[in-house]
C-alpha cells in the first residue's frame, strides 16, 4: 500500500508550462500571503510546449505595437490579417479578438520586465509574418528557466514529476486534487481553496503523420507528455468542456515531428506538390503560403488526396537576407530543426525539404468565461486548456494574468465556511489507484493506446464522415470496456495508464461531438474536415458544443451554445481597428 500524504494550499495550479507558470507568478505577485502550489508532470524548468523556448509573439490587433515598432513595419501585416480568407473562423473574433486587442502588448512588456529580450538593439520590434497573423520574433530560449527562477523566488511550493489523477469537490465546489509522483508512486491529496487547470492541449490521440502511415507515438511536433489527465479530471468533477470536436493540424518534415516549418513559410518559402506546381495560391489566391495554418494544412491534405504528392518546401524562394532570421528562430524555440537540416545535409536557400501534414493535438478545453472561471466554483483554467485565448505564449500570459485576478477575487469574496475536504474520499481514491499496480499485468497501456490511435487516425483524422465517426464511437466504446482491465507494473507505467484512459475518454467524446458538427471549419487552431459536409456553415454552426458528464450513466451530455460575436467583442475590435488606422 502506497502512503497517502495531505497538503493544504490556498491555490493549486495543475501544470507548470507557460500558462501555469504565469498564473502562479502573477498570483504570487498580487497575493504574497497565499500558499500557492504547482504540480508539474515534468520539471518546472523545462515543462510544457515552451520547454525549448519561444521565438515569436502574436502581435494581433493592438495599436500599441505600432507605437513601439513603427507603423510602416506593421501596416502590411495588419491589412492582410484584417482581410483574411472567408473560411477564417469567426470564433476567433468572439473569443479572442477583444482580449488580444487590449492585453497582448502589456503582456509582452511584462515578459521584457521579466528578462526576455523582445527587441532589436535599436529598440524596435522584430516584425515578421506568422501563421496567418503578424508576429514579433523574440529571443526566448531561456523563457522557462527564467520564469522558474522567479516562481521559486516568489515562494511558491513546487511538486515536480507529479501527475494529477482526480479532482475532489464538496457539493458543487472543487476542493482539491489527488496526485501521484510518477517515479516513486507516492500519492498526495491536495486540499485547496481554488484549483487552476493549466495543463495544455492533449497530444498522442492520432498517429502524427497518417499520410505516410507512420505510427511514431512520441515523435510529435508538440510535447508528447501534454495529455488529457487534468482535462478529464475536470470533466469527471462536472466541469463543462468545449471544442472537443476540433483537432489542431500543422506541417512538419517527413519522418521528423518537429516544429519550424511555419518559419520557412513566413520567410517566403513555397509549397510545391509532386508535379512541381506551387499550389498555395490555388487555395488562397491572395495570401498563398501566408494563409492561416489550418487552411495551409487542409490545402496540403487536398493535394495528397488528389494524388499530387509528395509535398516539398522550396527554400530557394527565401531571400538570402532572411535565412539568418530562420536560424535565429530555431535557436530560440526549435533547436532540433537545425540538427535536422544539418544531419540531412540540407542547404537552406538551395535544397527542398520534404514535408507532411501532422495531426498535432486536440483543441478540447475546459469551458471558461472571459475571466478564466469554469462552470464549477473554485475551478479555473488558463492557457491552451482554457476555453479562451488559444494563442500560444501570448494566450498563456494573458490567460495566466486573468486566472490570477479571478482566483484573487474568488478568494477575497469567500467569506463563508471553507468547503469540506473529504479525507476519507481521498483515501478511497488512493486505494483504487494502488490496486492498478500488478507485477503480472496482462494488459498494458501501450496496447490500448495503439488501437485508440488507429481508430482516431482512420475515422477522426484529416477526413471525417458520418459513417466513419459512428464506427469510431462503437469501436472506442468497446476499447474503453477493455481498458478497465489495464494494469501497471510500476509507477511509470501507472502514469501512462492514467494518460491512456484520459485520452481514450476524450476520444469517445470527440467521436460524438465531431459527428454532430455537420460542417467543415478551419480557424485558429480548429481543424474539422468532413468530406460529407465540406463547407463551413455559419448560418447553422456559429455555436459551440458543450459537453458535461452525466454522473448517473457516466456518459457525456452534449448541448449547443451560441458563440456569435458579442457586442463587447465588436466594440473592442472596432476600437482597435480605429486605433491601428490612427497610429499608421
Amino acid at each position: 500500500m502506497i502512503a497517502l500524504r495531505t497538503e493544504h494550499l490556498d491555490v493549486l495550479v495543475v501544470g507548470g508550462g507557460a500558462a501555469g507558470s504565469a498564473t502562479a507568478l502573477y498570483l504570487a505577485e498580487r497575493r504574497p500571503d497565499l500558499v500557492i502550489g504547482i504540480v508539474e508532470k515534468s520539471t518546472l524548468r523545462r515543462g510544457g510546449c515552451t520547454a525549448t523556448g519561444i521565438d515569436h509573439w502574436v502581435a494581433a490587433f493592438s495599436h500599441k505595437f505600432f507605437c513601439g515598432g513603427g507603423a510602416r513595419r506593421f501596416l502590411p501585416f495588419f491589412r492582410a490579417a484584417l482581410t483574411r480568407n472567408r473560411r477564417t473562423d469567426v470564433f476567433e473574433l468572439s473569443t479572442v479578438g477583444a482580449s488580444v486587442a487590449r492585453e497582448s502588448y502589456e503582456e509582452l512588456m511584462q515578459l521584457e520586465r521579466w528578462g526576455i529580450d523582445v527587441r532589436l538593439d535599436d529598440g524596435r520590434f522584430r516584425v515578421v509574418w506568422g501563421a496567418g497573423a503578424p508576429a514579433i520574433w523574440i529571443a526566448g530560449k531561456d523563457f522557462k528557466p527564467t520564469i522558474a527562477r522567479r516562481i521559486r523566488a516568489a515562494g511558491c511550493r513546487i511538486w515536480q514529476r507529479t501527475q494529477v489523477v482526480r479532482l475532489f469537490r464538496d457539493a458543487n465546489r472543487v476542493t482539491g486534487a489527488l496526485a501521484m509522483n510518477v517515479r516513486t508512486g507516492e500519492l498526495t491529496a491536495f486540499a485547496a481553496r481554488a484549483v487552476v487547470i493549466a495543463s495544455g492541449s492533449s497530444t498522442r490521440l492520432w498517429h502524427p503523420a497518417p499520410a505516410t502511415g507512420d505510427e511514431r507515438a512520441f515523435d510529435l511536433v508538440y510535447s508528447p507528455y501534454n495529455n488529457a489527465e487534468a482535462l478529464m479530471a475536470a470533466y469527471g468533477a462536472g466541469a463543462e468542456l468545449v471544442a472537443t470536436e476540433f483537432a489542431c493540424a500543422t506541417l512538419a518534415p517527413v519522418g521528423y515531428g518537429c516544429a519550424g516549418i511555419s518559419g520557412f513559410l513566413s520567410a517566403g518559402a513555397q509549397l510545391v506538390n509532386g508535379t512541381g506546381e506551387p499550389f498555395a495560391r490555388r487555395a488562397d489566391a491572395r495570401l498563398g503560403e501566408r494563409m492561416p495554418r489550418q487552411q495551409t494544412v487542409q490545402a496540403c491534405v487536398n493535394e495528397l488526396r488528389a494524388g499530387r504528392g509528395p509535398l516539398r518546401l522550396e527554400t530557394s524562394a527565401i531571400a538570402a537576407q532572411d535565412l539568418p532570421k530562420i536560424l535565429f528562430a530555431w535557436d530560440n524555440e526549435v533547436p532540433l530543426m537545425r540538427q535536422y537540416v544539418e544531419q540531412r545535409g540540407i542547404r537552406l536557400g538551395v535544397d527542398d525539404i520534404d514535408v507532411e501534414p501532422h495531426l498535432a493535438l486536440s483543441m478540447a478545453k475546459v469551458a471558461t468565461d472571459y475571466h478564466a472561471r469554469s462552470s464549477l466554483p473554485g475551478l479555473f483554467a488558463a492557457g491552451d486548456v482554457s476555453g479562451t485565448l488559444p494563442i500560444a505564449v501570448m494566450g498563456a500570459m494573458v490567460g495566466g494574468r486573468r486566472a490570477a485576478a479571478a482566483v484573487d477575487g474568488y478568494l477575497a469574496a469567500d467569506t463563508g465556511p471553507l468547503a469540506a475536504f473529504r479525507h476519507g474520499e481521498a483515501a478511497d481514491v488512493a486505494r483504487s489507484v494502488t490496486l492498478l499496480l500488478d507485477d503480472d499485468a496482462p494488459l498494458l497501456w501501450r496496447d490500448i493506446e495503439r488501437e485508440m490511435r488507429d481508430i482516431n487516425t482512420r475515422y477522426l483524422g484529416f477526413s471525417r464522415d458520418a459513417a466513419g465517426m459512428q464506427c469510431a464511437a462503437v469501436l472506442l466504446d468497446e476499447l474503453a470496456e477493455r481498458a478497465e482491465h489495464l494494469r501497471a507494473r510500476n509507477p511509470h507505467e501507472l502514469m501512462r495508464l492514467h494518460e491512456t484512459r484520459a485520452l481514450l475518454g476524450l476520444s469517445r467524446i470527440m467521436a460524438r461531438t465531431a459527428l454532430l458538427r455537420t460542417e467543415s471549419r478551419f480557424g485558429h487552431g480548429q481543424f474539422h474536415s468532413r468530406t460529407d459536409y465540406p463547407e463551413m456553415d455559419n448560418e447553422r454552426w456559429l455555436q459551440e458544443l458543450i459537453v458535461t458528464r452525466d454522473a448517473d450513466r457516466d456518459e457525456p451530455q452534449i448541448q449547443t451554445r451560441s458563440c456569435a460575436l458579442t457586442l463587447r467583442g465588436l466594440v473592442d475590435l472596432a476600437l482597435s481597428a480605429v486605433r491601428v488606422i490612427v497610429s499608421s
